[in-house]
């Protein structure tokens, strides 16, 4: 499960269920994963209707990178780990 938000602007923050309320940091960096990803858990079902209404993606936690790797969206290249901890950032543009 994610705790999972879209917000009106278009940007989806979700998260590994875990992570909730945990800071990881690694030299200048600092990832906390706070209620800016939502108060609702939801499940990959859910996510897989939120993403079409998204802008821009902000993914935290082993399962929620995954989810988007798996769907062709990003690749492992462009993952960045803080504290081990795995966080993506998409944006689409619509030319």
């Amino acid at each position: 499960m994610f705790y999972a938000r879209l917000y009106p602007q278009g940007v989806l923050a979700f998260a590994d269920e875990e992570l909730m309320g945990q800071s990881f940091q690694e030299g200048e960096f600092l990832l906390s994963v706070t209620g800016f990803f939502g108060t609702e858990l939801v499940g990959e079902d859910r996510l897989e209707q939120l993403l079409p209404k998204a802008r821009t993606v902000n993914a935290v936690g082993e399962r929620a990178v995954r989810f988007l790797i798996d769907r062709g969206l990003c690749t492992e290249r462009g993952v960045k780990r803080v504290a081990g901890v795995p966080h993506v950032q998409l944006f689409f543009i619509e030319l």
